[in-house]
């Protein structure tokens, strides 16, 4: 708006009209996106005038705002940058999956650069109802959403999401990548996700990938990691190696289903932590999780002896058969 014949933010200034004082609008604004319908040129600020790609959304707003998306496959260039979210806002699908496949789907352009289609290094964002599809063929980018390589992390939520691998095959593919060796995510939330097209057989896939970093006090529950891979190859949460106690302190795996790979050959592994790893370095909770056609320990128990409570490896005779926590 314009007072006095100058401009004001009137999110985050405070102004005069008539001597009152207005104070800036802490809730920020809605910005919506329509692949469809939309034109960059719009103001982005009404459903009927909404921007036409996320990289006008995120330049227009501000640490705070929602981002509104209609139904539609949206290209980030990840040959310039990757998507960054500013702090403190949510971005979400017009139309709510409600567990389903989203009808909102973020993935790279075909020029397949190293850089993630969506780079989070900000505090509390949430994403809700959207796909995050890896570049069909690729070879160098390989993460769908890299978090907290740059700077710590906090508030990161996940809600009736799909993460999909969508067959890419190299070594090294990730959905979520969390390995920074030294920046921490802490608070964050991965819930009611689903995580697929891990099917490669190069080298080592991983759902969630949790480094040296670590992860403080978060949750991952009520999730579907479909661990497709043939030769075993697909992980849904990998913990490396900590090399020290307390990096990652305090979470709750839970109520999360883990299904073997595709030929049923009973190979796969749920949880994993890294061989290296000793008792006592990671101290958190992983119960109520079950496990069909995967290994009879799905959960590496060895480095979590007192951690892992009530998870089940699928059994037919008996129901599940208990994992053992070790003693």
């Amino acid at each position: 708006m314009t007072t006095g014949g100058r401009i004001v933010d009137r999110r985050r200034t405070s102004y005069k009209i008539d001597n009152l004082v207005i104070s800036p609008n802490v809730f920020g604004f809605v910005y919506y996106v329509d692949g469809t319908n939309g034109n960059d040129a719009n103001t982005g600020r009404d459903p009927l005038d909404a921007f036409s790609t996320l990289a006008k959304a995120r330049s227009s707003s501000l640490a705070g705002d929602t981002i509104v998306i209609a139904p539609g496959t949206y290209t980030v260039d990840v040959g310039t940058a990757s998507l960054a979210p500013k702090a403190d806002q949510l971005w979400m699908a017009a139309q709510p999956s409600h567990g389903g496949a989203p009808n909102v789907v973020i993935t790279q352009d075909a020029d397949d650069s190293a850089n993630a289609a969506v780079a989070i290094d900000v505090d509390n964002v949430v994403f809700k109802d959207i796909e995050f599809k890896l570049v069909a063929g690729g070879t160098t980018a390989l993460y769908t959403v890299d978090a907290a390589q740059t700077t710590a992390v906090r508030g990161l939520v996940f809600e009736n999401c799909w993460f999909n691998l969508n067959s890419v095959d190299a070594a090294g593919v990730m959905s979520l990548r969390l390995n920074d060796a030294t920046n921490a995510i802490t608070g964050m939330v991965v819930r009611n996700c689903t995580f697929v097209g891990g099917d490669g057989t190069t080298g080592q896939i991983n759902y969630i990938q949790v480094g040296i970093g670590g992860i403080v006090n978060s949750v991952i529950e009520n999730n579907l990691f479909a661990l497709e891979s043939a030769d075993g190859d697909c992980y849904g949460i990998h913990f490396l190696d900590p090399g020290a106690s307390g990096k990652s302190y305090g979470n709750t795996i839970r109520s999360n289903d883990f299904i073997g790979a595709t030929d049923g050959g009973e190979d796969s592994v749920g949880v994993f932590f890294a061989s290296a790893m000793t008792e006592k370095e990671i101290l958190s909770l992983i119960h109520s999780n079950f496990f069909a056609y995967c290994i009879a320990t799905p959960v590496t128990v060895d480095s979590m002896n007192k951690g892992v409570v009530n998870n089940y490896v699928g059994d037919n005779a008996t129901g599940g058969t208990l994992v053992d926590p070790g003693s």
